[in-house]
């Protein structure tokens, strides 16, 4: 059965684990103010997430277990409603979560019979290589598609490819706003 080890006067958790005795007696021959204790979690209320938020305590109880003499170190749950800033704040930061996480996902891009995958970054610094191969004057520019195979790319087309992969990205944060 699961225990902790506890210090009575300060709440710290010394031990967590089984009970040390099977036969779920009193253990002899601890600090004064230290106790074992049974843990008892109830299962967590059902709540909305996006009105709610969920207070957890742990409290040493004087309840006794209901077949053995021990106490018990017992789990509250308090379910809290969120004001209207924190729902906001919320609501924010999941949208920026989702928006990261469709970022990193990356989007595709297609050109003739190949594919092109670009993260945020990815699109960035394509768009570098392809003003760079411009300074540099030249005509074309190489860049792996998703099969890991390099493409000769015209400049022209680049700029194309660039241009659609970062509209994709606004795309997502327009969609996600």
């Amino acid at each position: 059965m699961r225990a902790v080890k506890i210090r009575i006067s300060t709440g710290e958790i010394l031990k967590r684990g089984a009970y040390p005795r099977f036969d779920m007696g009193e253990i002899k021959g601890l600090e004064a103010d230290t106790k074992w204790l049974l843990e008892y979690v109830p299962k967590a209320p059902v709540y909305d997430p996006l009105t709610h938020r969920l207070e957890v305590t742990n409290k040493i109880t004087e309840t006794k277990h209901p077949d053995y003499p021990i106490d018990r170190y017992e789990r509250f749950y308090k379910k809290i409603p969120l004001t209207q800033e924190e729902i906001s704040l919320r609501s924010k930061q999941d949208k920026e979560s989702k928006i990261s996480m469709l970022e990193s996902e990356g989007i595709y891009v297609e050109y003739l019979e190949y594919t092109f995958h670009f993260s945020r970054e990815m699109a960035s610094q394509f768009l570098g290589v392809v003003q760079l191969s411009k300074e540099l004057q030249q005509p074309t520019m190489e860049w792996k598609n998703e099969e890991s195979i390099f493409v000769d790319i015209p400049l022209s087309d680049a700029y194309l490819i660039a241009a659609e992969a970062l509209t994709k990205f606004k795309q997502i944060h327009k969609d996600n706003q």
